[in-house]
């Protein structure tokens, strides 16, 4: 089963969807609001093998007789995807690869400050404490940054981290994508931060629930064929199996 989340914050309104199907292509959310010189903006979505978000703030508070009407502005949005995979095509425990794609502009506004965090954690359909990492809950990718005031930035990464494995033994990748902004600042993750590839051992071969599959080149590190194109076909995408050649 794939599912996925999406949620903002503000005035705490959420939405999430489950999809047993491999038909859905995840949910939406927009809310917006202003008053007295401040205002928030905040969506988040997500679809297969991808997750969007992106806030913005307004900060101009409202003059009063003895000053400024002391007020913050904030706004938060979070999506997250997940999907169950199974590696074939050897024994025992071994490393495999993903290179995810992270792209976005955070800034501070001039008066405020912006942030985001993105993360791709593995989980094992059984936990089992003395059985070997790859039984274990690992953190595969995690990134976090913030700025403010007068600065800007815009990036698009691509972001590999390694994960164990056993062979046979179904696990979970879950990417989640978390945006915030105050008094001023924005942040606009709203094109991609998706899984994008993976890197597998000689032989190996990887099939996912969602229907996406991904067989392995004999070079042990040449990467798999994409996913980020089939990621995101999520009314069309069929099961099917590639044959290395």
């Amino acid at each position: 089963m794939a599912s996925y989340y999406s949620a903002v914050g503000g005035n705490y309104s959420s939405s999430s969807v489950s999809d047993n199907a491999g038909n859905d292509t995840g949910s939406y959310v927009n809310i917006e609001n202003a008053s007295h010189g401040l205002g928030y903006s905040a969506q988040a979505y997500a679809e297969y093998g991808a997750t969007h978000a992106g806030v913005s703030t307004v900060y101009d508070p409202a003059p009063v007789d003895d000053g400024y009407l002391s007020a913050t502005a904030s706004a938060a949005a979070t999506a997250e995807y997940s999907d169950w995979f199974i590696i074939t095509g050897g024994s025992g425990e071994a490393s495999a690869s993903v290179t995810t794609v992270l792209e976005g502009t955070l800034s501070g506004g001039g008066t405020g400050y912006a942030g985001v965090s993105f993360d791709v954690a593995y989980t094992p359909d059984d936990y089992c404490w003395d059985c070997g990492t790859s039984y274990e809950y690992q953190s595969v990718v995690s990134v976090y940054d913030t700025l403010g005031g007068r600065q800007t930035s815009s990036s698009v990464a691509n972001i590999t981290g390694e994960f164990t494995f056993t062979y046979d033994e179904p696990f979970q990748l879950t990417t989640t994508l978390s945006v915030f902004a105050q008094d001023g600042g924005y942040a606009d993750y709203l094109d991609t931060a998706s899984l994008l590839s993976f890197a597998l051992p000689a032989g190996a071969s990887l099939q996912s629930s969602s229907g996406l599959f991904v067989a392995s080149v004999p070079e042990p590190e040449t990467y798999a064929m994409l996913l980020a194109g089939l990621g995101l076909m999520a009314g069309v995408v069929r099961r099917r199996r590639l044959q290395v050649a």
